[in-house]
């Protein structure tokens, strides 16, 4: 591994997480209408790059600082990256390229896109509930899944949606406490 080929994997790394979020976070293909624009309506590429939130612009700096500094901390001749074969026996070896891209620390520029853009969109997909005042205020939701979940439907012996009767009892105590309140 050189410093130019790290410089490289910086920047395919940028522009991963840039699709990601072009793709999925915003939703899909959310760009497309950009190449559908009519000329002088007036709307821009940088349209997309404004309704991009602050995270998006943090997590796209530190995986270009990341991998700089990664870059800068590699030696002028290189490194050898090549994967280690360590046989053991009654052991399967994983495939080289399967070993040289999960077990090397030079390739982990290409997995923190991915992480960034999964853990972001992890704790926005429950950004709602800490919003919302049916979850906050009183817990209605809340309570109404515990019923629901404890619920046992008409003419149904044992087919209730808590099939384990410790995860059954556990709802039914906290719905009796009233723990669904904050």
């Amino acid at each position: 591994m050189t410093r130019q080929r790290m410089y490289i994997l910086t920047a395919f790394s940028a522009l991963l997480f840039l699709f990601l979020n072009w793709a999925f976070a915003d939703g899909m293909f959310k760009l497309g209408h950009l190449f559908s624009m009519k000329i002088g309506s007036g709307e821009t590429a940088t349209n997309y790059f404004t309704n991009m939130t602050i995270f998006t612009y943090l997590f796209l700096a530190l995986i270009i600082v990341a991998g700089v500094v990664q870059a800068q901390r590699i030696p002028e001749s290189g490194v050898d990256i090549a994967p280690v074969t360590t046989k053991t026996e009654g052991q399967t070896e994983d495939p080289k390229s399967w070993r040289l891209l999960l077990g090397n620390v030079y390739f982990a520029v290409l997995w923190l896109p991915l992480r960034f853009f999964i853990g972001y969109e992890w704790l926005t997909a429950g950004e709602h509930k800490v919003r919302s005042s049916a979850w906050m205020d009183g817990g209605t939701a809340l309570k109404g899944f515990w019923k629901g979940a404890t619920a046992i439907p008409e003419g149904a012996v044992a087919s209730r949606a808590g099939t384990y009767d410790w995860y059954h009892n556990l709802l039914t105590y906290m719905l009796n406490n009233e723990w669904y309140t904050w």
